[in-house]
């Protein structure tokens, strides 16, 4: 597990160093971003091929040559390629009162890698829990893909990028709020 730390993240380290306590390694890198130098190079040296990538809103790869020589498995809650961008669960509801999530490798482009699995989901119970439901999704989502990538027996979907496809990005709280309820 690595860890970016910084200032915004630290209710979220210490939970995550108490649930796997002497059960899995943590490396911890005391900077804001993945693009940090040393954090790359510590990527670039691993032995794993795959990695799981959960990064927050902005939080873009831009080594293209990481993004080359490791599989970052990234899940997002949303219809790829019709749903890209950051809040894309919310748009997705507006726009179609569904749910999907989409796991893929990660590439140069937003939301553009090629799919592994994608999964719809029911609309939620509570929307007042919405970021834990999709939380819920994605790990779900990343598990079923992991699983898959374990096998050896999948094949890529292409991911067609189609220009009349829209980018969502962070919804506007007014928005959120219509959206949920």
């Amino acid at each position: 597990v690595i860890l970016i730390d910084n200032d915004k993240n630290l209710f979220l380290k210490k939970l995550i160093l108490k649930k796997l306590k002497n059960k899995a390694y943590v490396k911890i890198f005391r900077c804001k971003t993945i693009n940090n130098k040393f954090i790359k190079k510590y990527l670039m040296n691993i032995k794993e091929k795959v990695i799981v990538y959960c990064g927050y809103p902005g939080q873009i790869i831009m080594d293209k040559n990481l993004l080359k020589n490791k599989f970052f498995l990234h899940s997002h809650s949303g219809k790829i390629p019709k749903f890209k961008g950051s809040t894309t669960i919310f748009y997705s509801i507006l726009l179609e009162r569904k749910i999907f999530c989409t796991s893929f490798r990660l590439n140069e482009m937003i939301d553009s890698g090629k799919i592994i699995y994608k999964q719809q989901y029911n609309l939620p119970k509570n929307f007042d829990k919405i970021d834990d439901y999709d939380n819920k999704i994605r790990a779900i989502n990343t598990f079923k893909s992991l699983n898959i990538l374990a096998k050896g027996n999948f094949k890529h979907k292409k991911n067609k990028i189609k220009d009349n496809f829209s980018n969502y990005h962070i919804i506007h709280p007014v928005l959120r709020y219509i959206t949920c309820k």
